[in-house]
Order: structure tokens, then C-alpha cells, then sequence
């Protein structure tokens, strides 16, 4: 392959496998006579993401990105549901089935979900029985919990560290038909030859940790840096003497694991002088995704978790100066597009492009799929809306809401994924959101209101047709989560009048008569994901950064 061939991957991240024929020590739940291992549907339309469909999701990206001839696959960390052994036993079967059927490769890297430090961590889950009660896995015996009297104890349930939960074949630890693989050690395999020392307050050593980075050659002049930039700072505390990864991202590699840019800074200098396409991966953004609207959502809804995974300007400083052009990322659950300023510290520089590729199971449950050719990046969007939803499942997910009278918010009546993830959102809006990122008064008014209260506290007075104008405060609400995560592809789940009206909204003036400043970033943060809505495409100049037309 020339450097003027077209090589095209698959980009998935945060596909949270979970394996719903886990033996985890307990029978599940019976359907067709085999026992599935399930989450509760009402602790599912509670979360953050959904799990029991997660396995299923997982095979039908990587069917489709094979139906389209593609081959290779990245994998952007949090490949696993929480790294419990069980777990990670499930996804080794299904890459090296994906393998035997497909001839795909993988390229993976760690995830704060896949990994703790070296030595791992306890994990723990509940799971549903037959007739609806809860059993409590957990890998730590001394861990109970009042409200679960059926506690079982189990190592399955154990989350490994690094490299014992980095599935084999996935590039970390060399890959056989590559034209070159390093880490930033050099290119011995070996863990014991790739760890950096984890230093006290002090500066005193206090004990060493792998790093899984590398450098992979894939075909001929196509470089993808894989980053591994979880960090785990020490924390008498934490897990083990550790913190979690979790909020820790880019702000802390620049502290503790500062040899990661130099090596990339090698890198983006090595590939320059030969020829070679540099595109570079992590679990974590380098810049601040929502289009620029982080600053209006802190002074919005005040400091949350999802404010505090994000990177500071130094980040983008440090990545920009050492070559890194085209950056993707997981972690955070959106479908967005960043971009730099074109200035660093040493001056005007190419542009640095984050793309932030959404998870395969939250909304809008989607993977990315990317074709390098000579000079440019051309990345499109994978949405998994059309897949059906395991039959087996459903039916066992809507036996245990009967048994249990549980709201899943309409969930289980979706006709397939895309309206069953679609739904969660809508469901997690007013369960999940609404409680732990807004102010409790505007909670409150959310819940009350209508979309002409809050256009007349936000100060602007505007004729919307009824339907519109009189649309409960939590619907619009869910159709600002579905714009703010899903980008482009928000417009196939809002109905179009609702859409056409959202953007009539942003073309108002503002008026002096505002009554709650944090209801006129509402809108006008609305305005900036309506603004940013693109086709579901990107294309990119590898050399500039530039976001090309």
C-alpha cells in the first residue's frame, strides 16, 4: 500500500462489554432454560449508560465496520463493563472471535473502567434474580450492604491492573504483521521494561507502574499513537494507596507522566521527517468538547462531575507544541468536534482537532469510521440505531419490570436500539440529571414549567406555535441532553418542528428584562450545539489541522 491508498479503521469507544452468560456464582435469570446475568431495568433507566444490551451492541459495530470491508479496529478504552475478570474473559472470546470470522485486528488502550494501577481492585455489582430480587457480587469479603441481605462473594468479580486486564492481541504487547511497533521505553514488550516510577509528595519513589502506550505501523505510512493516559496519583485514601483515574485525564499526565509528550513530541518529529500520516488516540480529551460552552454550563449548573474531566488550556498547549494534529478520545460519552487555537507557547501553530467519539452504549450509541488517504482524515458517523434488540434479553428485562414495577420510562417498548437508548436518555433526564447537575431550584422549575416559562425567564419573548411554546420544561431539557451528546445525529430523534423552533429561538435579541441569567446560557448554549450540527462527516488536513469543507 502507497501512501496514496485509502486505509480505513473503525474508531469505537466505550463499549462497556458486558457478557449477559457471566457465571458469576448465581443462576440469573431463566429464559429458554439458560440463566442470563442481568442488571435490574430499574437500576438500568437510573444510570448513566445502559449494560445488559452492551455485549450485543458490541458485535453489531463490529459487523457492521466488517460489512464495509473494514478490518482494523481501535479500541478507546473502557472496552469492558468494569473490569471484572468474568468480564474480562467474555471480551478476550469475542475479539478472538471477531478475529476468526472477520480477520480484524485490534488496537486497544486502557480505559479508567478497564484498569486500577498494578494491582487492580474490588468490584462490585447487582445483579437480578428470577423473581426479582437483587444478589450483590463483589469481589470483597468484607464489603456488605444492608439493602442486599444475598451477597456473594467471588474473584470473577475482581478488576485487574495493568498489564493483567490488556487483552492479549490488541497491540499492546506487540503486533506481528505491523511494519513497526515501540513504546516510549523503546520496543521490548516486556511490562517490566515499560514502567515510570510513581513519586510521593517528596519526590521519594514509591513504587513503579506500567505504562501500556505504543506506537503501531498498521500499513505502509499510517502511524497511530496509542496513549495510555490513565494515571493513578497516590492517595493514602484511595484503592491500594492509588486515586482513581477517573477526573484524573491529560491534567495529570502533565504532571506524572510528563515523558508521554516528550515521546509524542519524538514521534509527531519521526513522522514528519519520513513521510508518515501521525494520528494519535487516548481514552481521554485533550480539549474541551460542547462546543465551547463549558464556561456557560459551570456558571449554569455549577461544578459537576462531568466539568471536572475536562482539560485545562495547558494540555492543548503542551500537545499542540509537539506536533499532535488530530487527536481522538472517549471517556466523556459526546459526539464532538474541537479544535485549538492556532497559537502556542512558541507561536502560531497548526490547529490541534479532538474527536470526541461517542460511547456504543449511551445516546447517540454510535462508532466512527475513518479513511486516511494522501494529506487528509475523513471521519463519518456509525450510528447502531437500526440494530434489534436481543429478544432474549427484553423479554427477561420486561418480565423482571412487571415483577418488580419498575419505570423504565418506555424503554422496553422501543422497537429497536437506537429508540431503546433514545428513551434512556429521555428517562435519565428527569430521574438521573435533573438530580445531580442542576441547582435544586431550577430542578424544581424544570419540572413545573413549560418551554414559554423558561423563554420568559431567559428574557426573551417569542411566538412559538402551541404545541411548541407549551412543551413541558423536562422534554425540552431531554432535547437539549440529545443536542449537547449527539451532535448531528440529535436532529433524527427531534421532531422537526420542535427543531426548527430551537433555532428560531437562537436568532432572537436579548432583552435587558432577564429574570434568571442561568436560563439565558440555556438557550444560549442551545444555540452553540445547534450551531455546531454538522452531516455526520469531518474532514481534516493532516498537516494543518484544518477542518476542511
Amino acid at each position: 500500500m502507497s501512501l496514496a491508498d485509502a486505509y480505513r479503521f473503525a474508531v469505537i469507544a466505550d463499549a462497556h462489554f458486558h457478557d449477559p452468560q457471566a457465571d458469576f456464582g448465581f443462576a440469573g435469570v431463566d429464559v429458554g432454560g439458560h440463566g442470563l446475568c442481568l442488571r435490574l431495568p430499574g437500576d438500568v433507566a437510573r444510570a448513566p449508560r445502559i449494560y445488559n444490551e452492551a455485549g450485543a451492541a458490541f458485535r453489531h459495530a463490529l459487523a457492521m465496520a466488517a460489512g464495509e470491508g473494514i478490518r482494523d479496529v481501535v479500541l478507546l478504552g473502557d472496552y469492558s463493563d468494569d473490569g471484572q475478570a468474568a468480564t474480562m474473559e467474555a471480551l478476550s472470546a469475542c475479539l478472538r472471535e471477531m478475529r476468526e470470522r472477520y480477520g480484524m485486528r485490534f488496537f486497544a488502550l486502557p480505559g479508567n473502567h478497564d484498569v486500577f494501577g498494578d494491582r487492580g481492585r474490588h468490584r462490585r455489582k447487582r445483579y437480578a434474580r428470577a423473581d426479582g430480587h437483587v444478589v450483590l457480587v463483589t469481589s470483597d469479603p468484607a464489603f456488605t450492604d444492608p439493602r442486599v441481605p444475598d451477597r456473594l462473594v467471588t474473584p470473577r468479580m475482581y478488576c485487574g491492573g495493568s498489564p493483567s486486564n490488556l487483552p492479549g492481541d490488541c497491540g499492546f504487547f506487540g503486533v506481528p504483521d505491523a511494519l513497526h511497533w515501540e513504546t516510549p521505553f523503546g520496543t521490548d514488550p516486556d511490562p517490566a521494561a515499560r514502567t515510570y516510577p510513581l513519586l510521593d509528595g517528596e519526590g521519594r519513589e514509591i513504587r513503579r507502574l506500567m505504562d501500556a502506550s505504543y506506537l503501531v505501523e498498521p500499513v505502509p505510512g499510517v502511524w497511530l499513537a496509542m496513549v495510555d493516559a490513565n494515571v493513578f496519583a497516590p492517595d493514602p485514601e484511595g484503592d491500594d494507596g492509588l486515586a482513581d483515574s477517573t477526573a484524573a485525564g491529560w491534567n495529570a499526565v502533565l504532571r506524572i507522566k510528563p515523558f508521554l509528550v516528550d515521546w509524542l513530541r519524538d514521534v509527531a518529529d519521526r513522522a514528519g521527517r519520513r513521510g508518515k500520516r501521525l494520528l494519535v488516540f487516548s481514552h481521554y480529551p485533550v480539549l474541551e468538547t460542547l462546543n465551547g460552552t463549558m464556561a456557560a454550563e459551570r456558571a449554569m449548573m455549577g461544578e459537576n462531575a462531568f466539568h471536572r474531566r475536562m482539560p485545562g488550556p495547558a494540555v492543548a498547549d503542551r500537545l499542540g507544541d509537539a506536533g499532535v494534529r488530530v487527536h481522538f478520545s472517549g471517556h466523556v460519552h459526546v459526539d464532538d468536534v474541537a479544535r485549538s487555537a492556532g497559537e502556542g507557547t512558541s507561536g502560531p501553530r497548526p490547529q490541534l482537532v479532538n474527536i470526541a467519539v461517542p460511547a456504543l452504549v449511551a445516546f447517540p450509541a454510535a462508532f466512527k469510521s475513518v479513511t486516511v488517504t494522501e494529506g487528509r482524515v475523513h471521519v463519518q458517523d456509525r450510528p447502531l440505531e437500526g440494530m434489534p434488540l436481543p429478544a432474549d434479553i427484553l423479554a427477561a428485562s420486561r418480565r423482571l419490570a412487571a415483577v418488580t414495577g419498575a419505570d423504565t420510562g418506555g424503554m422496553l417498548k422501543a422497537a429497536d436500539y437506537g429508540a431503546f437508548i433514545d428513551r434512556h436518555l429521555e428517562h435519565v433526564t428527569a430521574r438521573r440529571f435533573l438530580k445531580r447537575e442542576w441547582p435544586e431550584d431550577l430542578a424544581s422549575l424544570f419540572r413545573r414549567a413549560c418551554l414559554a416559562d423558561l423563554l420568559q425567564g431567559a428574557g426573551l419573548a417569542v411566538s412559538l406555535p402551541a404545541a411548541v411554546s407549551d412543551l413541558p420544561a423536562l422534554a425540552f431539557l431531554a432535547d437539549w441532553y440529545r443536542l449537547r451528546a449527539g451532535g448531528a445525529q440529535a436532529a433524527r430523534w427531534i421532531a422537526p418542528e420542535r427543531l426548527e423552533a430551537y433555532r428560531q429561538i437562537g436568532k432572537l435579541p436579548r432583552t435587558e428584562e432577564v429574570s434568571d441569567r442561568r436560563l439565558a446560557l440555556l438557550f444560549e448554549t442551545l444555540s452553540a450545539h445547534l450551531s455546531a450540527m454538522a452531516d455526520g462527516t469531518l474532514r481534516i488536513d493532516l498537516a494543518t489541522g484544518e477542518i476542511l469543507p
